[in-house]
């Protein structure tokens, strides 16, 4: 649990390291607390129509979304990458994807 508070005090930190465990012990107890978020959705009748999430899981989800970011992207620095290399370097593979789909 003192992982998941570190990287919610840490929330607009993208600079910097996290370690492997901080990042999966935040992954635990998020996916916890999503759980835990939906099932009181469901108890209280309060998810929206047709979907089994209602307000709290969207509170939560929003709540959580930029600590979220600031920890993936410090684990990023920490194995040696930055943002870009996960986002330009799958796009050459999108590209074709696309073009595949849009000649036919």
């Amino acid at each position: 649990m003192n992982w998941y508070l570190k990287v919610l005090k840490q929330y607009a930190d993208f600079e910097g390291r996290a370690r492997r465990k901080e990042l999966w012990m935040f992954w635990l107890f998020n996916m916890l607390f999503v759980i835990l978020a939906m099932a009181l959705d469901n108890v209280l009748d309060i998810t929206v129509a047709g979907t089994v999430y209602g307000p709290l899981y969207i509170i939560y989800g929003l709540v959580v979304f930029v600590p979220n970011m600031a920890v993936q992207i410090r684990r990023l620095h920490d194995i040696g990458k930055s943002l870009l290399d996960v986002v330009i370097v799958p796009y050459p593979l999108r590209r074709d994807y696309f073009d595949c789909i849009l000649c036919d």
